[in-house]
C-alpha cells in the first residue's frame, strides 16, 4: 500500500542544535497515525545549526543514510 505524505504535513521538532521534519513518529516526534512502515522507521530532513553537532545516541540494529549539502557534519554513536 502507497500512503502519500504531504511534506507540510511531517512533524516538526526544533531545539538548539536541529530543525527536522519527520516523516515517521520516533522518539522525538510522536503520531500514531505515522508509525514506522515495516523495516524502514525513519525519514528525517535535518538541518543542524552551524558550529553544533549532533549529541551522541544509540542506534541497534539499524542502518543510517546521510548526505551534507553544505558545510560538514559528523554522527558518531555511543
Amino acid at each position: 500500500m502507497i500512503n502519500i505524505r504531504d511534506a507540510h504535513t511531517r512533524g516538526k521538532v526544533y531545539n538548539e542544535w536541529i530543525s527536522s521534519d519527520r516523516t515517521f513518529s520516533n522518539n522525538s516526534y510522536k503520531d500514531s497515525r505515522y508509525n514506522n512502515f515495516g523495516h524502514l522507521q525513519v525519514i528525517n530532513d535535518d538541518v543542524v545549526r552551524a558550529g553544533r553537532r549532533t549529541p551522541p545516541h544509540p542506534h541497534k540494529n539499524i542502518e543510517i543514510y546521510g548526505y551534507v549539502v553544505e558545510g560538514e557534519c559528523l554522527h558518531m554513536d555511543n
